[in-house]
């Protein structure tokens, strides 16, 4: 049994990790219940999640009036885009899904309560945890043990976080169940952030990579050594651990704060709202301007439309893309899914180097996350009762397939409204100003739809979600190794510490930023292409994925730590790889345009001199 007792100058001779914290029913319950967690929030986005639909309208479905509503509700168009493709796959396995026990007006109640059902298990777990390592750090609790115990925590933080992201008309509905989930998720980040910012005093990192016996008698290096030590300790922001403390602290404070602004009308719509149409159309005034002044329609191919105009439109593109990414529900489940498979495998691997396998000893504390695993396969199959008891009640539609119906507190003019899948698809069906544009020049003025008119709109849809998963296994990887595995850090010395950690934090999403906006700019160019030869389309589509592969390598290459160049010396003045991926692009961009310039000057006048 472990006394409550430490001694920070020496370190426990006979350590095992404790079974409570590492055992295998703690590791299997916890694990089990978030893969739960995120099957559950990726079935909603697939069958339930409706874009079109107001996240503040009121309990009977209708949105709120315009007098309340500072900017008009707009559907994110990348759900939209993935919902509509995602369509055409349903319509293919229609005989599947037209099941009567999926049918949707069911299945969209019974996601919802599991999302508020497992958004509650995940928060009470998180809390538990937390004030069971407090109150075992007296008792000499191992830096190991808080290490595992902070990361099943810091991932039952992000998905409650997900969670909340999805419930948003829910709770705007039942607002005294929002203020008391929003209390309790605060409480349990300030505890999470608490407890992560001492973990930059260890350096458990080098216990993983040792090569050889592990001095167990030095504190710093020892997973034996006392966690309560690190608390008294000042931070060290030399440590090779502080990156990681850094990175997870502003994901979690990044996540808490975002999702206040989402689930408050007053902040989401009254501030975010009004602070991005005043921006946009201020950048579209200015593009106006510039499109003008370059004389698009007089010179269709002229050095200010392609080296002026071309690159502030796709800043313009960049910029409205990195803000419907961050309000996009796909983009919040491919998230939970990157932290998800980045937590399990550093837990695997946390847990079974040096020798320290999985505890297989039952005990109380292992037992009892097995049991609660029961709980949203409950409340699931609960409210998934056969179709005939429910059949006077609701009418899931006329065999039309797996159709997604409107929530039952609607009102009546969206129940009559046809279902979204169809929407979605209708909204990107090509459009007359589409055809006329394969058929002409490329339309690219300010005012012009990328996402509905645009025939690349899907296949950057795909290039964002690489980069989110890119950046995301970036970040997650140094918050698992910090600075210790990462080449990065080789490029320079200890006195150069902070340069090499602000570089290391701001890099990685400056070139995903920077990718992006070559990937449309070049893009804008293939369409131009396309526009002039219609009839070249093998041509159009090898072009298209050249210059999907070409930035998404790109983004690989700046933002996984695995793939960055190791420099050995840190006073070389060679040119950087970061300087490559910012002027690389933009240079073969300018020296194209340049020289179709000069080819088109020269065939002019050749061919003025053979008329001669």
């Amino acid at each position: 049994m472990t006394t409550c007792s430490y001694d920070c100058s020496t370190v426990k001779k006979k350590w095992q990790p404790d079974p409570d914290i590492t055992g295998l029913g703690v590791v299997i319950g916890y694990s089990a219940t978030a893969f739960i967690a995120v099957f559950i929030l990726a079935a909603y986005f697939i069958m339930a999640h409706q874009p079109k639909l107001d996240p503040f309208r009121d309990k009977n479905g209708n949105p709120p009036p315009s007098s309340e509503r500072a900017v008009p509700y707009k559907p994110n168009p990348i759900d939209e885009l993935a919902l509509g493709l995602l369509s055409k796959i349903w319509e293919r396995r229609r005989r599947v899904l037209e099941h009567p026990q999926v049918k949707n007006s069911q299945l969209e109640r019974a996601l919802t309560k599991c999302v508020l059902n497992m958004g509650d298990i995940q928060i009470v777990t998180g809390i538990s945890l937390l004030v069971t390592g407090y109150s075992q750090l007296r008792c000499g609790l191992s830096v190991y043990d808080w290490q595992v115990l902070v990361l099943l925590v810091f991932f039952s933080s992000v998905t409650h976080l997900a969670c909340l992201s999805f419930l948003r008309n829910y709770l705007y509905i039942r607002r005294p169940q929002r203020l008391l989930r929003v209390i309790w998720m605060s409480i349990m980040a300030i505890m999470l952030v608490v407890a992560m910012v001492p973990t930059a005093n260890t350096d458990i990192l080098s216990w993983i990579d040792a090569v050889g016996p592990v001095d167990y008698d030095n504190p710093n290096l020892s997973p034996a050594a006392y966690a309560i030590c690190n608390f008294r300790k000042p931070l060290d922001t030399t440590s090779e651990s502080y990156p990681s403390v850094v990175v997870s602290v502003f994901l979690i404070v990044f996540g808490l704060s975002s999702r206040f602004f989402r689930l408050y009308k007053i902040l989401s719509v009254n501030l975010v709202g009004r602070l991005r149409r005043f921006m946009s159309d201020k950048a579209q005034f200015v593009l106006r301007r510039v499109y003008e002044w370059a004389e698009v329609e007089s010179s269709p191919i002229g050095l200010r439309r392609m080296l002026v105009f071309r690159p502030l439109l796709a800043t313009f593109v960049s910029a409205r893309v990195l803000v419907d990414a961050y309000g996009s529900m796909l983009i919040e489940v491919c998230w939970l899914l990157v932290c998800f498979t980045w937590a399990i495998a550093h837990l695997v691997v946390l847990l079974r180097e040096r020798g320290v396998f999985i505890q297989t000893d039952w005990t109380f504390g292992q037992i009892l996350p097995m049991i609660l695993l029961a709980a949203p396969l409950l409340t699931f199959s609960s409210f998934l009762q056969p179709f005939e008891e429910r059949e006077d009640q609701e009418k899931c539609g006329n065999g039309n397939g797996f159709r997604i119906r409107p929530y039952r507190y609607q009102s009546a003019e969206l129940q009559r409204s046809p279902s979204p899948s169809s929407l979605i698809t209708e909204t990107f069906q090509p459009s007359n100003s589409r055809r006329e544009v394969q058929q002409g020049a490329v339309d690219d003025t300010p005012e012009q739809k990328f996402y509905r008119d645009s025939s690349w709109a899907p296949n950057f849809v795909f290039f964002v979600l690489f980069q989110l998963f890119s950046l995301s296994l970036g970040a997650l990887d140094m918050v698992a190794l910090g600075g210790h595995a990462t080449s990065l850090f080789n490029l320079f010395e200890a006195e150069h510490a902070n340069i090499k950690f602000t570089w290391l934090i701001s890099w990685p999403p400056v070139a995903t930023i920077l990718c992006q906006y070559y990937f449309i700019l070049f893009q804008l160019d293939i369409e131009s292409i396309r526009a002039q030869w219609p009839r070249q389309r093998a041509a159009y589509r090898a072009c298209s994925l050249l210059n999907f592969l070409c930035f998404a390598s790109m983004t690989a290459w700046c933002t996984l730590p695995f793939l960055w160049i190791v420099n050995p010396d840190p006073n070389d003045a060679s040119l950087r790889p970061e300087a490559v991926v910012v002027a690389c692009p933009y240079g073969i961009y300018l020296l194209v345009h340049l020289i179709l310039r000069v080819s088109r000057f020269m065939y002019i006048k050749t061919t003025v001199l053979e008329k001669a």
